[in-house]
């Protein structure tokens, strides 16, 4: 069945266990290295990591109809050109119904098993216009961003400053404006200008 899926997507390496060393003399400086069509990004290299690394980078990748990844270890090198250690392709579909997947994915150099790589994954779906996502989240004065709830609590945002909690009364048509009951004690001039 093919998937014609859209969103983003976060991945963060968490660590690997690795079965391969690429380095004879010194410690292998692992880093993890993805790529999505035609996107490539790279989590910062563990220094000294040798054969169990750790990373605590967040990848962010903008998913258009794509449906396998390429995730790579790679070890970084100074005098040559960084040298794999091992890769898998994942299948993106793990992730189109579920949303979240953290687990161990298997490793592979010419077709021996060269370690193991442990990712979080988290897969946000583009919601089209005046389509429901059943959550009370709202941004602005009062605006509704579309998500399809009418009524209930809901936290404000202007960027990425909370800048009031309140209730939002309105109806689900897409991107609309509702009615917001304001915070005792401010206007609807709120928030202060600068925000």
């Amino acid at each position: 069945m093919a998937y014609q899926k859209s969103g983003s997507l976060i991945i963060r390496p968490i660590s690997a266990k690795l079965d391969r060393d690429v380095e004879a003399l010194t410690t292998m400086d692992p880093y993890v290295f993805i790529k999505i069509g035609n996107q490539e990004m790279k989590s910062r290299v563990c220094a000294d990591g040798g054969k169990q690394p750790n990373w605590e980078d967040q990848l962010n990748f903008v998913i258009s109809g794509e449906d396998q990844a390429y995730i790579g270890v790679w070890d970084k090198r100074t005098l040559m050109s960084d040298s794999e250690v091992g890769s898998s392709i994942f299948p993106l579909i793990k992730l189109f119904d579920t949303k979240y997947h953290e687990d161990w994915i298997d490793l592979f150099y010419n077709g021996q098993k060269a370690g193991s790589l442990r990712l979080y994954m988290e897969f946000r779906p583009t919601i089209p216009a005046g389509q429901s996502q059943g959550e009370g989240v709202f941004q602005g004065q009062g605006l509704s961003t579309g998500q399809g709830f009418t009524g209930g609590q809901g936290t404000g945002k202007l960027g990425e400053k909370e800048i009031y909690t309140g209730e939002l009364k309105g109806q689900n048509l897409g991107t609309q404006q509702g009615q917001y009951n304001y915070p005792s004690g401010t206007s609807q001039n709120y928030p202060p200008s600068g925000y």
